[in-house]
């Protein structure tokens, strides 16, 4: 097992643009797009309010991980 490979191991990071739990590494590299492109929360540090939720919820993809709230 890589490094890279425990990040998927315990997720901390959800892209608002896909609705995707993803990982740290995926995440800076989605906060670097900038928000006009790609939105990245940490589900540990961010408030997720209802509205939050919802557009996670809409964009969610197919292949996508559900976000609940906790």
């Amino acid at each position: 097992e890589t490094e890279n490979n425990s990040f998927f191991l315990d997720p901390e990071w959800a892209s608002l643009t896909t609705g995707t739990i993803i990982c740290i590494e995926c995440s800076g590299v989605h906060r670097s797009l900038g928000v006009q492109i790609s939105k990245v929360r940490s589900l540990i540090l961010d408030r997720w309010d209802e509205p939050t939720l919802e557009e996670a919820k809409a964009n969610e993809e197919e292949e996508g991980q559900h976000i609940k709230p906790a």
